[in-house]
């Protein structure tokens, strides 16, 4: 009865990852379902079931499965896998594989390994061990609870096409804020999705400098209570996507530092942070679409260095307690805000610190903020279009006078200013900024 139960457990799973394998990213992947090779037992009180889910994996070949039943974990092991085939547990919560403090609880030197159904804890403290090393391409990690390691998981230098699925990942007690959940180091064209991760320092961490990063996509995920949900370091092209993130107020959510070149962030709701966003050093083609960050600390958004293409779009910025909804710290070139709104602001809807050139602010709703825009020198030929401003001190503010005023010649066309008195144009500030045909009424958001 056991076996026809495993049998069915491995079936469903096979079920899944064909279903999953006809997604678009698992496709382009060539991620392959599992294969019908031969079933070995582990645990249980079958004829001929192994004791060790290693001793198994030494029996077993390229394309077989390995089924481990609950009813005889927690299994003491670090086990390693340097076959292609499937390790699948009877159930996460119950069938599991305890690495006794020593190495990495499981190691991975094969591809298209799948791993399934198991909590995995106690490795080695170490530095750079971890709950599941992976070593291999096209392996599915999925369905898992991973807890009490150093690196819940590690994609190594080199390594590609892998998935991580439906895993839950949380630190070891006492050790909050001090562990890295995923690593992928050097490693590229990974999907990590509908993951859950507690209470780490990083809960993603995205490293190029030693190795190819680009191209992984970070989807449908839950951040809670993280030092750093995800920080991306020379990872290209990356992508987040349909993630929610709650945050602690002192520390950034999403962090973004260098090399990140076409990185999207789309459809992610952030609640609590020091910043929500941080963007910084020379990048080219960043995009921010469609997110909802509120209750920051400090900064909504932060922009950082020069950064050429930037799109914010249909985002919505509210309820900073400290400082700004968007700052742009440093020269931001060829970028546009459409269609977001930045409301109830500490200080400033959005903030040009400093050389924000040929910037398109447009169709956006700049309201409750204490200042609406705050503008300092050297900002040339910026547009504002159309906009919605309506804020509780100010809906322009400028710290820069006389001759300084000359390096701040934009553009403002049509906007809804809310201390316009309603005839002629409206002046902005200084000698040549006007908003020569101001709108009489406050825009709907996206029109």
């Amino acid at each position: 009865m056991k076996r026809l139960i495993a049998i069915g457990v491995i079936l469903l799973f096979m079920g899944m990852t064909i279903s999953s394998s006809t997604g678009l990213y698992l496709e382009k992947q060539s991620i392959k379902p599992l294969s019908s090779g031969n079933i070995l037992y582990v645990g249980g009180s079958g004829p001929g079931n192994y004791t060790k889910i290693q001793h198994a994996i030494i029996d077993a070949s390229d394309g077989d499965t390995v089924f481990v039943y609950d009813d005889s974990s927690p299994y003491y092991e670090n086990v390693v896998v340097d076959k292609s085939i499937n390790l699948i547990g009877e159930n996460k919560y119950t069938t599991v594989i305890d690495g006794g403090m020593e190495d990495n609880v499981v190691s991975v030197f094969a591809d298209g390994v799948v791993i399934s159904g198991f909590t995995m804890e106690n490795s080695a403290t170490l530095y750079g061990i971890s709950g599941i090393n992976i070593e291999g391409n096209y392996c599915i990690i999925s369905n898992n609870v991973i807890t009490h390691v150093q690196w819940v998981i590690n994609l190594c230098i080199g390594t590609h096409n892998n998935v991580i699925s439906n895993c839950t990942l949380f630190v070891s007690e006492g050790l909050h804020n001090r562990e890295i959940g995923i690593r992928v180091d050097g490693s590229f064209n990974n999907l990590i999705t509908r993951c859950y991760f507690k209470e780490f320092r990083d809960a993603v961490y995205l490293e190029g400098e030693y190795g190819d990063c680009s191209n992984n996509v970070i989807s449908f995920c839950k951040f809670d209570n993280n030092s750093e949900a995800i920080y991306c370091n020379r990872a290209p092209s990356t992508r987040i996507i349909n993630c929610t993130f709650q945050g602690y107020p002192g520390f950034n959510l999403l962090w973004m530092n260098y090399e990140c070149d076409g990185s999207i962030i789309k459809n992610c709701k952030m609640n609590k942070s020091y910043t929500g966003i941080v963007i910084k050093d020379d990048m080219k083609n960043i995009c921010i679409e469609n997110c909802e960050i509120i209750n920051s600390g400090l900064n909504g958004i932060e922009v950082h260095g020069w950064q050429y293409n930037l799109r914010i779009l249909n985002c919505t910025v509210e309820n900073t307690m400290y400082q700004d909804g968007l700052i742009f710290h440093y020269p931001v070139v060829n970028s546009r805000i459409s269609n977001c709104q930045f409301l109830n602001n500490d200080e400033n809807g959005i903030t040009f610190l400093y050389k924000p050139w040929f910037v398109r602010v447009e169709n956006c709703h700049i309201t409750g903020n204490m200042y609406g825009i705050s503008m300092f020198k050297h900002n040339f030929f910026n547009l504002f279009y159309k906009n919605t401003f309506d804020n509780l001190e100010d809906n322009f503010k400028t710290n820069e006078q006389g001759s300084d005023l000359l390096f701040m010649v934009n553009v403002y066309k049509e906007n809804y200013w809310s201390d316009w008195n309603g005839t002629g144009p409206y002046h902005v500030y200084g000698l040549i900024n006007y908003d020569f045909n101001p709108a009489s009424e406050p825009y709907e958001i996206g029109v």
